[in-house]
């Protein structure tokens, strides 16, 4: 369908021999502001797609075919643990053949890398600095062996404050937001 120079991708479910444009563009829109349901005619223009010979993509000189999904759950990274899972059992890729995820996975990927990298830097330089202060390695040593109690008590403190924990994998910019 298209609106303007926006073109909007509907899927309609029609059986055998395909419906011609016309009878699809009566079919009603279910709008949930409106009063009455707008035919898609009314919504934007159906265009016919004819078939055509989709392009071949390449990557690092071989064949590439993305499958696109959509999680409906904020929790992608158990979701790609299960599709993995899924696929090792059901599917044997033929030699050659691989698969990867990217998206909002692989943003994670890469996040909780640079995250791992860059706290450790924290605490190694933390440590650092607590050592040129009290030049002794036994007090230092001492500092550390508090660092998971201090973890603990950020826990629990943001527990007492509400905080969802799942917020931020939604995206959500503050721990408050709903």
């Amino acid at each position: 369908m298209t609106k303007g120079i926006f073109s909007i991708p509907s899927l309609c479910a029609w059986p055998n021999p395909p419906a011609p444009p016309a009878t699809l563009a009566a079919l009603p829109c279910a709008v949930p502001t409106a009063r009455t349901w707008p035919t898609l005619n009314d919504v934007g223009k159906w265009v016919a797609k004819e078939s055509s010979v989709g392009t071949i993509t390449h990557e690092q000189a071989a064949r590439r075919e993305a499958i696109m999904v959509s999680v409906e759950s904020p929790d992608v990274v158990r979701f790609v643990a299960r599709a993995r899972a899924a696929i090792q059992q059901q599917i044997q890729l033929p030699p050659g053949y691989r698969l990867e995820f990217s998206g909002a996975y692989k943003n994670w990927q890469s996040g909780s890398r640079r995250l791992l990298l860059s706290s450790t830097a924290f605490i190694l330089l933390s440590l650092a600095l607590v050592y040129a202060a009290l030049k002794n390695w036994r007090q230092t040593a001492l500092v550390a062996c508090g660092i998971p109690f201090a973890l603990v008590g950020g826990v629990y403190g943001l527990s007492l404050r509400d905080f969802a924990p799942h917020a931020a994998r939604r995206g959500c910019s503050s721990p408050w937001a709903a």
